[in-house]
């Protein structure tokens, strides 16, 4: 009986050291993103998966392993509101338009709409093409994808298309890239 008491408020004093998000019910319209301070839902997701796992649970943080260039990598895919975001060793990334800025972008948005925000992202080649932001004030730096239509890489630069809608939105992550 004192076991189960114990427990109970172990669980209790838990819950209210964790964000509103990771207890779902804060679950709304759309769900904060903070591109500069590379947040999600007011969670810092630089943080080792353990410590993710242990604030929201292993029914929100689920394991996968993905194979970029044929090679197996750990990925976490993290749920805020039934919506998922993945963390990568190195980046966050989502597609899903929930997710969104205090000024309201998100997916969907326009590239150009980003620029308004954050000044005018760069064109970046590296798994593909993507537009980088690296915001005043910023802890890092965050890219943009778009359709392949929206960019054409001229000699030294990239052109890109800034009326195209964005389709994937990441940042970089710093912390220790996690185990195997």
């Amino acid at each position: 009986m004192r076991l189960s008491t114990l427990l109970l408020a172990s669980s209790a004093a838990a819950a209210t050291l964790t964000p509103a998000y990771a207890q779902e019910a804060a679950c709304g319209r759309s769900i904060p993103v903070d591109l500069r301070a590379r947040t999600v839902a007011g969670m810092s997701l630089d943080t080792v998966p353990a410590r993710l796992i242990e604030l929201l649970g292993t029914a929100r943080v689920r394991v996968d392993t993905t194979y970029p260039e044929g090679h197996a990598s750990t990925v976490y895919d993290v749920q805020f509101c039934k919506h998922t975001v993945r963390r990568h060793w190195n980046s966050v990334t989502w597609t899903d338009s929930i997710f969104r800025t205090p000024e309201g972008l998100g997916v969907g948005s326009q590239i150009q709409d980003f620029d308004r925000a954050y000044g005018e992202g760069e064109g970046a080649w590296g798994e593909g093409p993507s537009v980088r932001y690296v915001p005043p004030g910023a802890t890092g730096h965050f890219f943009l994808e778009a359709g392949g239509h929206c960019f054409a890489p001229q000699p030294g630069k990239i052109v890109i298309n800034r009326a195209c809608q964005v389709t994937r939105i990441s940042f970089i992550i710093f912390s220790p890239r996690p185990g195997p």
